[in-house]
C-alpha cells in the first residue's frame, strides 16, 4: 500500500488485539495485487440487542488505480468472524478487479445438449447421449430443479461435463424448455 492503513473503531473501546488482527489481514491483501493505493477500515459496534447482544459492522474501502472497492459486512455477533468475512469478500473483489485489469475473463463451462438414453430407478442414475453419440453418466444428485422420478427416456436435457472417478459425467442436468412445453 502506498498510503498507510487507516483503522477507525466506533462505539467500542480500542483493542490492540483487534487492531493487530486487522493490520495482519490488511497486509495480506498486498499478496493479491500490487496495485493497492490505500485501505480504510471502520469497525463499528452497533446497539446491543436483548437476544443477540452487540452486533459488529465492518466496512473496508480500498483504492486501486481508477477503482474503489467497498465491502460492508453488517451485523455479526462475533467481531473476529465479521473481520474474517469482510476481508474474504475484499480478496474476491481484488482478484476480480485484477483479472479485469489484466484482460483475463472468467470462463464458464460449455453447456451440452443431449437426451436421456437410459434410466435406472433402483439406483437413481442414468445415461445421457449427445447428438455426436457421446454418452454421459448422471445420478439424482446431478439434477437441477427436478426429482429423478420426473425424468423420462428421450427427454431433452442440458448439462455441463465434469471429470468423475470413471471418466466424464454430466453435472447440473436440467430439462430443456421444449420438454416443459410438451408436458404442459
Amino acid at each position: 500500500m502506498q498510503v498507510p492503513l487507516q483503522i477507525t473503531m466506533r462505539n467500542m473501546e480500542h483493542s490492540a488485539a483487534v487492531e493487530q488482527r486487522i493490520r495482519d489481514k490488511a497486509e495480506k491483501l498486498n499478496q493479491y495485487s500490487d496495485q493497492i493505493i490505500s485501505c480504510q477500515i471502520v469497525v463499528e459496534q452497533g446497539q446491543a440487542h436483548r437476544q443477540n447482544g452487540a452486533l459488529y459492522n465492518i466496512r473496508i474501502l480500498l483504492t486501486m488505480p481508477r477503482k474503489e472497492l467497498v465491502v460492508t459486512n453488517n451485523e455479526q455477533e462475533n467481531l473476529y468472524m465479521a473481520i474474517r468475512d469482510a476481508f474474504n469478500d475484499m480478496v474476491r473483489k481484488i482478484e476480480d478487479t485484477a483479472r479485469k485489469m489484466h484482460g483475463d475473463i472468467k470462463h464458464h463451462p460449455e453447456i451440452i445438449h443431449g437426451k436421456i438414453e437410459r434410466l435406472f430407478d433402483d439406483g437413481e442414475f442414468g445415461f445421457i447421449t449427445t447428438s455426436g453419440g457421446d454418452e454421459y453418466y448422471f445420478n439424482s444428485d446431478s439434477l437441477v430443479n427436478h426429482t429423478f422420478q420426473y425424468l423420462k427416456i428421450g427427454m431433452p436435457v442440458q448439462f455441463i461435463e465434469k471429470m468423475g472417478d470413471e471418466g466424464m459425467r454430466a453435472c447440473r442436468v436440467s430439462i430443456r424448455k421444449e420438454a416443459h412445453k410438451e408436458m404442459s
